[in-house]
């Protein structure tokens, strides 16, 4: 039950719950009202007249009783008491000045107004402050009879009703007053609960979580307002983790990195410093000796230049910092534009380019960003040829909203479980990094960063040509 249908009960309980009771005690109340004032104040008679009425009823009944002789005068006096007694009067009669029967309530009976009734003389009324008394007598062989029928006067009744009326009042009033406060104190155990439980249950899994225990996750299985946050809480924790997961590799990768350019930057700085040091003690004694010492440093400080530039060219494609200029291109154009440029350059280097022939497809791109990465592809296929001629073939293939380029070389390859660790900064299939092959070490990286800035795709197969493929996917115009 969620927590809306648990408030809007509550608040519907908070009022049916206090009227029933409260309804019930004054149902309760009245009929202990009816029942004192039926049989104690003598309320139904109040009024003088209707008391005579009564009495000149049960004076008829009396007289006849005694006027047959009947053997069961006692019975036949019961049945008239119990009418009397309805009507809250008492009853006593009298044989000869003895006792003879008597019912009601006899807190009402006072011997010196029956002397005084007495003294009045037959079917004789007294009324006063305290009662009213009726005295009627008979004779009924040889005996004499006398009945005497007392009742609360209205003064006694009136005090009767105010009491009746105040206990009345408290007892409703405090009726409301206690189940207005246990009701409440029930709904608000009814709704507090299925709050506070969740509320725990979140405040022990922060808890956890800033205890460094990522692993924790709420288990909450009611189907309330608190589930979606008990989820969101899985998920963000499931994020946490896997953000400090990240964090971690990191900055094992930075100082891995850190490590890597120390280790590139001392193969050109050494050989730098070995020539330098080679000029200054005259081991190169020739003007030929010592141009191609300077050659051999302007040579290594090329390489250093173009790994600080690849290095600074990358950094800014990790952190999202490269302004790219995304345009329709012509594939067949610019890859003859790009290739037909530095084409006999690298014939020169022993690596021969070929462009197959594709149709006039475009493809959106930074013309600038994707030629580096052509360049970035080449320079890679030239510098791990093991051929004194090595052969590249760059094709382009349209599929449906993609373009598909494909450049494949004949160089030595790269096994299969290795294909997605090239494109990682630094990495080398040559664990000892002996064959740096005069790179960077950031080529194929920066390839995959700069084409996932343009929002391609790129991986790694096998060449049709024996050698490595580089499988790059962009979108079609």
């Amino acid at each position: 039950m969620t927590i809306r249908k648990r408030l809007t009960q509550s608040n519907v309980i908070m009022i049916i719950v206090p009227v029933l009771i409260t309804s019930l005690i004054i149902a309760c109340c009245a009929v202990g009202a009816y029942i004192v004032l039926r049989h104690r104040s003598g309320i139904a008679f109040e009024e003088s007249g209707d008391f005579r009425k009564t009495v000149s009823v049960a004076s008829d009944e009396f007289h006849e009783i005694f006027e047959h002789g009947a053997d069961s005068k006692k019975l036949r006096i019961s049945s008239l008491a119990n009418i009397i007694n309805k009507q809250s009067m008492f009853l006593i009669v009298y044989e000869d000045g003895t006792e003879f029967y008597k019912s009601g309530n006899i807190m009402l009976q006072d011997k010196d107004a029956e002397k005084s009734a007495s003294l009045l003389g037959n079917n004789s009324f007294i009324s006063s402050d305290s009662i009213q008394l009726y005295h009627y007598e008979t004779i009924s062989e040889n005996l004499k009879y006398d009945m005497y029928i007392y009742n609360m006067p209205l003064s006694d009744s009136g005090n009767t009703i105010k009491t009746v009326a105040i206990v009345s009042a408290i007892t409703i009033i405090s009726a409301i007053v206690l189940s207005i406060v246990f009701t409440n104190r029930f709904l608000i155990n009814f709704v507090f609960k299925k709050i506070d439980e969740p509320l725990t249950l979140l405040a022990d899994g922060v808890a956890e979580i800033s205890k460094g225990n990522l692993d924790y996750r709420l288990e909450y299985d009611s189907k309330d307002e608190f589930r979606p946050v008990c989820e969101s809480f899985n998920d963000m924790a499931e994020r946490l983790k896997k953000s400090v997961e990240l964090t971690k590799k990191n900055e094992e990768n930075r100082k891995e990195l850190l490590l890597d350019i120390s280790h590139d930057l001392r193969t050109p700085l050494t050989s730098i410093q070995a020539y330098v040091e080679g000029l200054i003690d005259g081991v190169a004694q020739t003007p030929e000796m010592q141009k191609k010492y300077l050659e051999t440093i302007k040579r290594k400080t090329i390489d250093i230049e173009k790994m600080v530039s690849s290095l600074f060219a990358y950094s800014k494609l990790d952190m999202e910092e490269f302004e790219t200029n995304i345009e329709p291109i012509s594939v067949y154009g610019f890859l003859n534009d790009t290739i037909g440029t530095m084409r006999e350059e690298y014939e020169k280097k022993g690596l021969n380019i070929l462009v197959a022939q594709c149709g006039d497809e475009k493809m959106k791109a930074d013309s600038e960003l994707m030629k580096r990465v052509v360049v970035n592809l080449i320079e890679n296929s030239l510098k791990y040829k093991d051929k004194p001629i090595g052969n590249m073939l760059i094709t382009a293939v349209p599929n449906g909203e993609k373009i598909t380029l494909k450049f494949e070389d004949d160089g030595p390859g790269v096994e299969e479980d290795k294909f997605n660790k090239i494109f990682n900064v630094f990495y080398r299939t040559d664990k000892a990094r002996s064959n740096t092959g005069g790179g960077s070490g950031i080529g194929l990286a920066f390839v995959k960063k700069a084409v996932e800035a343009m929002n391609g795709r790129v991986h790694a197969e096998k060449s049709s040509l024996g050698g490595l493929a580089i499988i790059i996917e962009t979108e079609a115009e």
